[in-house]
């Protein structure tokens, strides 16, 4: 099993997250305006998420054993909203464009079962860290898959209010 420190994560985090939010600007061709958006969802994706994690540590449904040591662990909620919040916000944002309320329903059911494969699988592929620990049980699960949706539905919340409607855009030239 590999070995990830909390401060590998941090640093790949910090490296990782604004050439993911790139990446996704570039290619869903966002607006300077959907741009900005997008980093205000990443806010509120990682702001969201950060309650959610503290909730579920005192109710006993998952931790992160590794970060808990360290005082400076609230940043990691910084890269992680800007991927999930704010790059994968703007991808919902171009799915609801194209598809509509169908598009949009279907973006976040699907986000939400790839946050429980990603939580639930990283955390088997990297036990040995110590990076995050769950409670056994289908609690756990359906709170993380309800982390999932209600925090992409905070960003893209922010993203209508921010820059208006999905189908309202100019794509950037």
């Amino acid at each position: 099993m590999p070995i990830l420190t909390p401060q590998q994560a941090l640093l790949i985090g910090f490296i990782v997250a604004p050439i993911l939010f790139g990446l996704s600007a570039y290619f869903t061709r966002a607006n300077k305006k959907r741009i900005l958006a997008g980093l205000m969802a990443g806010l509120a994706f990682g702001l969201s998420n950060l309650l959610w994690d503290q909730a579920a540590f005192r109710l006993g449904w998952w931790s992160y054993p590794a970060f808990q040591k360290n005082n400076w662990w609230p940043l990691l909620y910084l890269p992680s909203g800007l991927v999930a919040g704010g790059a994968f916000g703007l991808i919902g944002w171009r799915v609801t464009r194209r598809w509509g309320i169908k598009g949009f329903v279907l973006f976040i059911l699907i986000w939400s079962a790839w946050g429980i494969i990603h939580d639930f699988g990283g955390g088997a592929a990297f036990q040995s860290s110590n990076l995050m620990s769950f409670a056994p049980g289908p609690v756990p699960v359906l709170a993380d898959g309800l982390l999932y949706a209600s925090c992409q539905l905070a960003a893209q919340g922010v993203l209508r209010l921010m820059a208006g409607p999905a189908a309202a855009d100019d794509f950037r030239k």
